[in-house]
Order: C-alpha cells, then structure tokens, then sequence
C-alpha cells in the first residue's frame, strides 16, 4: 500500500515522464521507493567539515542516481 499522498504524487509524476518517453519504464512505485530511500539516507552522509559539503552530497547523488532513470 502507498503510504503517503506525497508518494502517490512522486510516483504519478515518475509515470507520466514515462509516457512521455523522459524516464525508464521499470515500476514507478519501485523506482520512487528506491530513490526516496536513497535520499532520506543522505544524511548519514553528511559532516560538518568533511571531505563534501552538502552541495557535494547533492551532486553525487544526482549524478550516481538520475542516469538510471533517465532514458537520455
């Protein structure tokens, strides 16, 4: 079951850029559960004064997560 109205929309969202051809056709729901899990877990990624600041967190995220949905 969809847990939350937000995740509802994500997935709506992820679905009609698969029909219009922008992202992967693999399971919207799997494919938003997988990308959300791997934001809400960035954080643990994250220290004050580390190697990444958080705009470096941001871009290898994108960077390592996008290309698997987009069909560019």
């Amino acid at each position: 079951m969809i847990e939350t109205i937000n995740t509802q929309r994500f997935i709506a969202a992820y679905q009609a850029g698969v029909e219009e051809g922008r992202y992967r056709d693999g399971g919207a729901a799997q494919t938003i559960f997988m990308l959300l899990g791997a934001l809400n877990s960035l954080h643990r990624r994250y220290r004050p004064g580390g190697k990444l600041s958080e705009a470096g967190i941001a871009h290898f995220a994108v960077a390592r997560l996008a290309p698997g949905c987009e069909i560019r």
